[in-house]
């Protein structure tokens, strides 16, 4: 890094808020003790066989949370989860074979896994069109025929496991909960009438503080578009540990939109959201931070990631507190 960026460098990743695209590496030092423990704590319940932990492991060997860059680590954990069947899982060791991350690049197997992730996971839905589109027809083809061995495959080994665990009773933790841009359920909804939606929001319902920043953002029906009031929406959503909102909120940070442009603020929300699960906000955070961040920005930007941390967390529990939920 350097500590000005070139304007080619920051048009390039502005590209990244319209383009799935991601080039691993650029790790840095100097990770926090909370990073080093989130992670142990994560490869701890990987080792259990967690899928969901499982994923979280190898996305912290991707990025250099906690632990050093390692792309054949990380492509190993994410096919454990993916061998669970678990979409995130499937999505990660797609893009490991397509891009050649951690293992020998293979095209066609790369497809196969984001075919099944693409099932229930938007961002695999992208990613398999952008594929479709730099293979052959022939490769596509193969691809989908490698999907249905691979579906047999993937079910086998789930079945043998659960016989496995039949046969030899242990507690086991819930399984995993796909969130592929899940909302949680709530009292209102997008056909809910705007008087309902503002109400709701008003109230701290976050569901409903997300659906008026898209009413004010995009905007719907024949209300004036006001960029600002939007964004102050989706950072209410945002705080209380809304996913979508997260995602909005650091992409605004970076263009400016509804907001001062602010990269040290769009690196710490990017990297929240992509603890999450969002995996355009996990390439984001890491180009924001090595394209965009000045030498002098960047531990501000850590520390204010961590703050952010803090603060979600604590909103969280006063919510339980407030709601029970």
């Amino acid at each position: 890094m350097t500590a000005a960026t070139a304007p080619s460098s920051r048009w390039a990743f502005l590209t990244l808020l319209g383009m799935l695209t991601f080039s691993p590496g650029g790790a840095h030092a100097g990770m926090s003790p909370e990073e080093v423990k989130k992670f142990e704590d994560y490869k701890a319940k990987a080792a259990t066989g967690d899928a969901s932990a499982q994923h979280m492991a190898g996305f912290c060997y991707a990025l250099e949370l906690g632990v050093k860059h390692d792309m054949l680590q990380a492509f190993n954990w994410y096919r454990k989860s993916a061998d669970q069947g678990y979409a995130e899982g499937l999505h990660q060791v797609g893009l490991c074979y397509s891009k050649g991350w951690g293992v020998p690049k293979n095209e066609v197997e790369g497809y196969a896994f984001i075919c099944l992730a693409a099932v229930t996971n938007d961002f695999a839905r992208d990613n398999l069109a952008s594929l479709e589109a730099s293979i052959s027809r022939a490769e596509v083809a193969a691809g989908q025929k490698r999907a249905l061995e691979l579906r047999k495959e993937i079910d086998a080994k789930i079945a043998a496991k659960k016989a496995g665990n039949q046969a030899n009773p242990i507690k086991e933790s819930k399984p995993p909960v796909v969130l592929a841009r899940s909302e949680p359920p709530v009292a209102v909804s997008r056909a809910s009438s705007y008087e309902e939606i503002k109400a709701a929001a008003e109230q701290g319902d976050m569901m409903a503080q997300f659906i008026m920043g898209d009413y004010y953002s995009l905007p719907v029906g024949d209300i004036v578009r006001d960029d600002d009031v939007g964004f102050s929406w989706y950072l209410k959503a945002a705080r209380q540990g809304l996913l979508a909102a997260q995602v909005k909120v650091w992409s605004q940070y970076c263009t400016g939109l509804g907001t001062k442009r602010d990269y040290v603020e769009a690196y710490a929300w990017s990297v929240i959201a992509a603890t999450g699960g969002d995996e355009v906000s996990r390439r984001a955070s890491q180009q924001i931070y090595v394209n965009m961040l000045s030498r002098a920005q960047e531990e501000p930007a850590r520390r204010r990631r961590e703050q952010l941390s803090s603060e979600i967390a604590a909103e969280k529990e006063a919510r339980k507190g407030r709601t029970g939920k």
